[in-house]
């Protein structure tokens, strides 16, 4: 019997990353605020593994998302548990989005 280069018993693993436009941003903080919530239950900006800076010189705003807990801000963790992460699901702006893409 012929092998079929397809294994049946290959685990595919839906990765999420998450994308950041920063010049669809408006800094309304919405994004932290939810980050806030998922890891701490409280609405924080300062705990918020997202974290948005004041407008720079050029009109965009940078969007920092924390891989590891620094400065009070804690890792990203994709919101773990959840569908979609709270700050891509409350960006009204679509300056985060999610990409998800297959991994074996």
């Amino acid at each position: 019997m012929a092998s079929d280069s397809t294994d049946v018993n290959a685990k595919v693993n839906m990765m999420k990353r998450i994308m950041i436009n920063s010049e669809t941003c408006t800094g309304c903080g919405l994004c932290e605020i939810m980050c806030s919530f998922h890891h701490r239950k409280v609405f924080s900006r300062k705990l918020a593994s997202v974290e948005i800076s004041e407008l720079m010189k050029d009109g965009t705003r940078k969007i920092t998302l924390h891989d590891r807990d620094e400065n009070g801000h804690l890792s990203c963790d994709n919101c773990e548990g959840l569908d979609e992460p709270l700050c891509v699901t409350y960006c009204y702006t679509k300056a985060i989005v999610e990409v998800k893409s297959h991994e074996k």
